[in-house]
């Protein structure tokens, strides 16, 4: 994993650092809320597990241990709690996968909802609340709101399934979702949209590129009004 600066005129990166200094596999999912450390899963314990990595530091801390893997650590809206995934043994007793919470500064993990498929989740942030996760089942992946405290809500019309890409992100405010695309309606590799208020659909294509595994959403609805999209993905990073 690598962090680095955005420049001020948005056209690259500087300051480039590598944070983990293994050859283990690391995937960094969220930032605290503070912007000092990483939260991020990796193999470096036989099993994946939560780690939390500060910037400056060049070791990373673990927030969740055990003895089963452990996925997609996500910031609560409040951003006081981590989010995770725990999937299924492949020789286990249950199909299910559990989400889980843990306090960001540390403590025992509690139980927030189970459901089989469970692929990702993730949350806006205060002064917005929702809570999404995805299920995948059958090629086809279904969307859910979801309480960090209270557990699953309501399925969300939402729903992809030409299932070419199952990455998603939410936007800060909750209102949009985008995942990249290997074909758009442009014929050209690009992201994909969602608004979660209007339920339409857009594609903004990216040129030059081959594929991209993931997104981070920030401020997604300057890039993506109703059309025509004339601002590019200035609000994609």
């Amino acid at each position: 994993m690598y962090v680095a600066d955005l420049e001020r005129n948005g056209n690259g990166l500087s300051k480039i650092q590598r944070l983990t200094l293994d050859e283990r596999i690391d995937y960094a999912t969220s930032w605290t809320p503070d912007s000092k450390a990483v939260l991020f899963y990796s193999n470096r314990d036989g099993h994946f597990h939560i780690f939390k990595q500060d910037i400056h530091t060049t070791q990373p801390e673990l927030l969740v241990g055990g003895s089963d893997d452990l996925y997609m650590p996500r910031l609560s809206p409040d951003g006081l709690s981590v989010l995770y995934v725990v999937r299924p043994k492949p020789s286990g007793p249950s199909n299910k996968s559990v989400a889980m919470r843990v306090p960001l500064a540390g403590g025992p993990p509690e139980f927030v909802f189970e459901d089989s498929g469970i692929w990702d989740i993730e949350c806006a942030r205060i002064p917005y609340t929702l809570c999404i996760y995805s299920k995948i089942e059958n090629g086809q992946q279904t969307f859910f709101t979801f309480d960090p405290v209270k557990g699953r809500g309501v399925e969300l019309q939402a729903r992809e399934t030409d299932g070419d890409n199952f990455d998603w992100v939410l936007s800060p405010n909750g209102k949009y979702m985008a995942w990249a695309r290997n074909r758009t309606s442009q014929k050209e590799f690009g992201v994909r949209v969602l608004s979660l208020a209007e339920g339409w659909k857009r594609d903004i294509a990216v040129p030059g590129w081959a594929e991209f595994y993931g997104l981070i959403g920030r401020q997604i609805a300057k890039a993506c009004g109703p059309p025509p999209i004339t601002e590019g993905v200035q609000g994609l990073c």
